[in-house]
Order: C-alpha cells, then structure tokens, then sequence
C-alpha cells in the first residue's frame, strides 16, 4: 500500500515540477517578448510624433514661402514710389527665404530620423514575431519532452511496484509449500522391528521358493540323462 502511495506521490511531485517548470521558462519568454513588444509600441509612438512634427514643420515651411511671395509683390509694388518701403520688403521677404531654407533642413533631418526609426520599428516587429513563434514551438517542445519523463518516472515507479507484487507472492508460495510438507512421522521402534522381521521372512520364502525350483529342474535333466 505505501508503495502505491509513494507512486502517485512520484507522479503527482513530476507534475507539479513539471507544470512549473514549464510556466516558469513561458513566463520568462513572456517577459522577454513584453518588452520588445514596448519598444516596439515606443517606437510606434515616436514614429507618430515624428510625423505629426514634419507635418507641422510642412505646415511652417508652406507660410514661410508664400510670406516671400507675398514681400516680393509687395516690394515689386511699391519699389519705385518709395524706396524705404521696397527694401523694408526686399528684408523681409529674405527673412522668409532664410526662414523657409531653415525649415526645409529641418523636415529634411527629421524626415531622415523618421526612416531610421521605421526600419528600426520593422527590424523590432519581425523579431517579435519570430519570438512569438519560437515561444509557441518550445513551449510545445518542452510539454512533449516533460510528459515524456513523466511517463518515464511512471514506467520506472510501475517496475518498482511490480517488485513489490513479484516479492509478496514469493512470500505467499512459500507460506502455501510450508503448509503442505507434513513433518515425518513419529517412528515407532517396536513397529519397526515387527516389520523389518515380516519383510525378512517374506524374502526367505521367496528366496526357498527360487531354490526349490533350481532343484527340481536339475533333478529332471539328470533323470532325463
């Protein structure tokens, strides 16, 4: 009986090691592709921001241009009337130039920051999902294996418990072949000799007997001569 508990006991401490084991190595993996999966979220949300910022820098860039158009007009217009006027106009319209040339650098390297971090988000998003991938494969790899120890332990634990079987019926034939051998009986000495006396006079009849039967053939060759 303790056997069979001790086998249940086995299998049910393999179990639990192995369910353990198992949500341990998931949940490391899972921590793992939890922060990939952040950056890859970070990423994301600053590749929004760099849009929404060039979006603004176009915006500014647009205004800036069309502010130069506007003092070029302005300068053509009144140039010849009044000279003060036409360059106060000429100024600004190439601080609109000089402002617009500014903006247009700036969406240049921010548009250049926004390709790194795409190709950075894309290089992090297939990584996640090779990750993810490879999370289910061994995850189901090592259930596979661990069940194949588990039932392991048990084969071995059955061997053990067929033991014990194979030992208590040895004890049980034993008792069983004991209890059938009777112990010698009792010799009775004056028994014996009556015995041993009848057994010795039986054998001297016949021994009588097989000499009465020599003679007499004898006798009959010699009559016969």
């Amino acid at each position: 009986m303790r056997s069979i508990k001790r086998l249940f006991a086995t299998v049910t401490a393999g179990f639990d090691g192995f369910v353990d084991q198992v949500e341990n190595h998931e949940a490391v993996a899972e921590a793992v592709i939890g922060d990939i999966r952040r950056k890859a979220a970070g990423l994301k949300v600053q590749l929004a921001r760099l849009d929404q910022h060039i979006g603004r820098l176009g915006e500014q860039r647009q205004q800036a241009l069309e502010e130069a158009e506007q003092w070029r007009e302005r300068a053509l217009r009144v140039a010849e009337d009044d000279d003060r006027r036409g360059l106060y106009c000429a100024r600004q319209h190439r601080d609109a130039q000089t402002r617009e040339r500014h903006l247009a650098g700036q969406i240049s390297e921010h548009t250049a920051l926004r390709g790194n971090v795409e190709r950075e988000l894309g290089a992090v998003e297939d990584k996640l999902g090779a990750l993810k991938l490879k999370k289910t494969m061994l995850a189901s790899r090592s259930a596979h294996a661990q069940a194949g120890r588990v039932t392991a332990g048990v084969r071995s634990d059955d061997c053990d418990a067929e033991g014990v079987f194979e030992r208590w019926e040895t004890h049980i034939t034993q008792d069983e072949y004991l209890a059938e051998t009777q112990p010698a009986p009792r010799v009775d000495p004056l028994r014996a000799e009556f015995e041993e006396q009848e057994q010795q006079a039986e054998l001297r009849e016949q021994l009588s007997a097989w000499r009465e039967g020599a003679a007499k053939s004898s006798a009959k060759v010699d009559d016969d001569a």
